[in-house]
């Protein structure tokens, strides 16, 4: 028994330092959760995501979104990717006010169907209120200000009464959307 609980100390220790080789013996974990362009930080230290969305004077930030089409056949779910996780807060969540940016595709095809660039202005709607295909308010969930996401949203989850037109009936569509702010309800 004295053997075990021996072993297990031995065992906790080891995984609590760390072990390997290299003369660093440090437990400390550091990461970037995303990079940024050279010569864009211009000191070091703590940036927010807000501080590197600059609206133009139509309210869009940076140059048009674009989707990267996986090679396989479409998904029959909802599914997304987080492209870059800015950590932020607030969260969206039901019944919030979210302006994003955004760029769609045909998934088959890969053309463009709509932008927010091609309209001129972000676009803002309630999540969770039927303002966008389903697929759309549930890619959406969770995004902080500054996260950019990809979402595929196969056929049943992209048609309804929404204020989102523009794609042909039976598509399955890919978003690429940036979420610029939050209001909370």
């Amino acid at each position: 028994m004295l053997r075990l609980v021996g072993a297990i100390c031995v065992l906790l220790v080891l995984s609590v330092t760390g072990c390997g080789g290299g003369s660093d013996t440090s437990t400390t974990i550091s990461y970037r959760p995303f990079s940024f362009p050279a010569g864009s930080v211009g000191e070091i230290g703590e940036r927010t995501a807000q501080s590197f969305l600059k609206p133009k004077e139509n309210g869009l930030v940076g140059s048009e979104l674009k989707a990267v089409f996986p090679d396989r056949p479409p998904p029959e779910f909802v599914v997304w990717a987080d492209l870059i996780d800015s950590f932020s807060v607030p969260v969206a969540d039901e019944g919030d006010r979210l302006t994003i940016q955004y760029v769609g595709y045909l998934y088959d095809s890969k053309k463009k169907f709509a932008s927010s660039w091609d309209e001129g202005k972000p676009f803002v709607f309630t999540l969770g209120k039927g303002e966008v295909i389903p697929g759309l308010d549930e890619g959406v969930q969770r995004m902080e200000i500054g996260d950019r996401r990809e979402i595929v949203v196969p056929p049943e989850f992209a048609s309804d009464g929404s204020r989102m037109k523009g794609f042909p009936p039976n598509s399955t569509l890919v978003f690429v959307v940036e979420a610029l702010a939050i209001k909370e309800k």
